[in-house]
């Protein structure tokens, strides 16, 4: 009977210790969040809207433990969206937001229900023209502009 029990608990620790982790060893590159991601990546959904590519490259088994894979942050010129979407809190739809330097501005496509898609650029501290802003700034002068006189 004890012998039953010392097998039954071996088991149990067994199966506990096989429960894959999420960013590490088989699941290096897979994530929940992106938190188990590199600091320079996001965590990309594998729940996609119709009509994008999933990233389903990862076996049915090890799926039941994450949600998503890892993908690097927006540099120049990358595709993002300019109000990125999450499925929840550290999830991603379809694509990373911008690295920290950069912005996302729109270039006017809206693809629903996504959003407006934009490149990264980088930020700009002055400003020549309103194309230098993002979607919620200006460009407002230092100068006074001078009164047309008619």
């Amino acid at each position: 009977m004890l012998f039953i029990y010392i097998l039954s608990a071996l088991i149990v620790f067994a199966k506990s210790q096989a429960v894959p982790a999420p960013g590490r060893g088989a699941l290096t590159g897979y994530c929940v969040t992106s938190e188990h991601c590199k600091p320079n990546e996001c965590c990309i959904s594998f729940t996609q809207v119709k009509g994008k590519r999933g990233v389903d490259d990862l076996s049915q088994d090890l799926m039941k433990f994450v949600k998503g894979k890892c993908r690097p942050l927006g540099t120049a010129d990358s595709s993002c969206y300019v109000e990125p979407r999450e499925e929840e809190p550290g999830l991603y739809l379809d694509r990373c937001p911008c690295v920290r330097e950069k912005f996302c501005k729109g270039t006017g496509m809206i693809l629903p229900p996504l959003g407006e898609s934009g490149v990264c650029r980088p930020k700009v501290e002055k400003c020549n023209d309103v194309k230098d802003c993002g979607k919620n700034e200006c460009c407002a002068s230092r100068v006074r502009p001078r009164e047309s006189v008619t």
